[in-house]
């Protein structure tokens, strides 16, 4: 077959573009209602041997996707979840939504968001109105109506009526999905009909300052008898690292890389404790890709995790059964097992209540940590990939009220250099850098 020159490439892209949509197969899978399954078909070969014009690549597309649907459809009607029920009750759709589409595989949700949704599910399903109006029957109205008697009756914070007002959405959409609904009266998509009430900003917190951290350091160093080796170590992540509870728990000794020239952790994976399925330790990666990043260690950090390094190598020879010692948890009991969520905030909230700062806990340890990146002078887009936020508006709305004065500063930059003083700012970090890399050298020169 003789190769396509450049302009017979051009003229068939051009045409893709333009008949894109017709050579997309797209089905609506009635079992699988979350998933949208699509797909480009490429040229087809004939049965001569040739490409297939384009009359006949848009003609083979159309019929495959007709296949598909029909497929779907003939699937749909012989599976009992199909929900055909025109008396079904708003309080009977959200417990279906709960048990059919929060459970399933397809919708992969992690342990904490899928008790979140039972919850919420369950406190819709108890309304004593829903319980008792056919959802083909729901208007905007009765949403709104709703959301009154969770405010004012319940007395529920703006934020949490926002919580419902999700749950009851995907709600909806599930009974459109299912030929409940023929329509969500609360919108779909991003143009929602039915908005929930406004959530206040929040107050501007108040960073923990530097004596109370060295301070809640030394209390854990010396309640070691009494928590454990680990706690130590637990809050000095805490308080050098930013990181989140469940992914210090999660952490294993796989991703801290402490015997290199510039040591720091890689935040991939986090810890979750599951109550009500018994207690289940369940691992995990992080929430979101954003979320999994890089951290720099500081030189005592470092120190201090590798002392304890030591003390777990020494420990696991002589205490750990055999079934742990392949273990490679950074943060674990004595005897190998993997330490709970609640029983490290229990721990914190103890030394809390000695030092009698209320304040310390493990997300304003966390803002701490990022005050005094923003403090010391790191751009904000630094800030945002050491604390994985979601963008960077997160990281200048949370964090802007601590923020150098820049309009002095930059006054004083501009005065100046008018006078003919310049500075680079790097240097200091430069010649840091250096130091670090001679000594290194040395020690590895040695050893």
């Amino acid at each position: 077959m003789p190769r396509k020159t450049l302009e017979t490439l051009v003229k068939e892209t051009k045409w893709v573009y333009k008949h894109y949509e017709n050579l997309q197969v797209q089905w609506h899978d009635p079992l699988n209602p979350l998933k949208s399954p699509a797909k480009t078909i490429k040229r087809p070969v004939m049965p001569n041997g040739k490409p297939a014009t384009d009359k006949q690549w848009v003609d083979i597309a159309s019929e495959i996707q007709k296949r598909l649907q029909a497929e779907a459809n003939e699937a749909a009607l012989k599976n009992e979840t199909l929900i055909d029920n025109p008396n079904m009750t708003v309080s009977e759709l959200a417990l279906s939504w709960s048990e059919e589409s929060v459970d399933s595989p397809a919708k992969n949700l992690r342990p904490k968001t899928r008790r979140g949704y039972h919850g919420n599910s369950d406190v819709v399903a108890k309304d004593p109105i829903f319980k008792t109006m056919p959802v083909r029957e729901l208007q905007v109205k009765d949403v709104l109506e709703y959301y009154n008697r969770l405010g004012k009756r319940d007395g529920n914070a703006p934020s949490t009526i926002k919580n419902k007002h999700i749950v009851l959405k995907q709600v909806l959409n599930y009974g459109v999905m299912t030929n409940v609904l023929e329509k969500n009266v609360m919108g779909t998509g991003t143009e929602s009909i039915v908005q929930p009430p406004r959530i206040p900003k929040r107050k501007r917190k108040v960073p923990i300052e530097p004596a109370a951290l060295a301070q809640l350091r030394t209390e854990a160093e010396n309640s070691v008898d009494k928590f454990g080796n680990w706690f130590e170590a637990y809050v000095w992540t805490l308080t050098y690292t930013g990181m989140y509870p469940s992914e210090i728990l999660g952490l294993a000794w796989d991703y801290v890389y402490l015997d290199v020239l510039h040591p720091y952790i890689a935040v991939r994976r986090s810890q979750a404790y599951i109550p009500e399925q018994g207690g289940v330790i369940d691992e995990d990666e992080v929430k979101r890709s954003l979320r999994e990043r890089e951290i720099p260690l500081a030189q005592d950090y470092a120190h201090v995790l590798k002392k304890y390094r030591d003390y777990q190598k020494e420990n696991a020879q002589y205490v750990w059964s055999d079934g742990h010692l392949d273990a490679t948890k950074v943060f674990c009991g004595t005897f190998g097992q993997p330490i709970k969520n609640d029983r490290a905030g229990r721990y914190l909230r103890k030394i809390a209540d000695k030092m009698n700062r209320p304040d310390i806990n493990a997300l304003n340890l966390r803002h701490a940590f990022a005050c005094c990146l923003v403090r010391q002078g790191l751009l904000a887009p630094d800030v945002k990939q050491i604390m994985g936020h979601k963008n960077i508006t997160t990281t200048l709305e949370i964090y802007a009220d601590v923020l150098p004065d820049v309009s002095t500063q930059a006054a004083v930059l501009i005065n100046d250099y008018m006078n003919g003083k310049t500075y680079d700012i790097s240097t200091k970090v430069c010649e840091d850098v250096c130091e670090d890399n001679e000594e290194f050298i040395d020690k590895t020169a040695n050893s």
